[in-house]
């Protein structure tokens, strides 16, 4: 059922109407309908997050990073949801011992696996690097000066077609 915008903000005015005369008597508002719903929704997206980031972390720990980069645009799309449901949940689970107890585990387990997906990129941007500098190490090595052909000759930048360059940007 499709409300009106009058109707939408009808809605809105009586629920804070009736959260404004409980908490008057010094009573916690009922969840409604629309609360336990956004409820449900942010919880189904923290689970869907943190599905993702484990499908991540066990893709960087093979050292797939075609699976990785698959895995990005669905991982922005989850994190957008959470940041747009996260304002409407957040005020229960200062003012609901309930709510904050059924997202609390579901919570930890996606921080959880947030650090450990920022550990997992952290420790492969440092191995890329390594990698890079050793590239760049090996292929200014004094002994070598350079790149050579397969007569033995050293090969002048931009001298061949098939010169290879090594893309050393992170």
């Amino acid at each position: 059922m499709k409300l009106t915008p009058a109707a939408a903000i009808s809605r809105i005015a009586a629920r804070f109407q009736e959260r404004r005369s409980r908490a008057a008597l010094g009573e916690r508002p009922p969840l409604t309908g629309d609360d336990e719903e956004n409820i449900s929704r942010f919880a189904a997206v923290v689970a869907e997050l943190t599905a993702l980031l484990e499908r991540e972390n066990e893709a960087l720990l093979q050292g797939d990073v075609a699976a990785v980069v698959a895995l990005y645009p669905q991982k922005q799309v989850l994190l957008t949801r959470l940041e747009t449901r996260q304002p409407v949940v957040e005020p229960f689970l200062h003012e609901s011992a309930e709510v904050a107890a059924a997202l609390r585990s579901r919570i930890q387990a996606l921080a959880t696996q947030i650090n450990r997906n920022a550990d997992l990129l952290s420790a492969m941007s440092d191995a890329a690097r390594a990698i890079r500098l050793e590239v760049t190490r090996v292929r200014d090595r004094h002994s070598l000066k350079g790149m050579y052909d397969k007569s033995g000759q050293t090969t002048a930048p931009g001298a061949s077609a098939t010169q290879r360059e090594i893309d050393t940007n992170l």
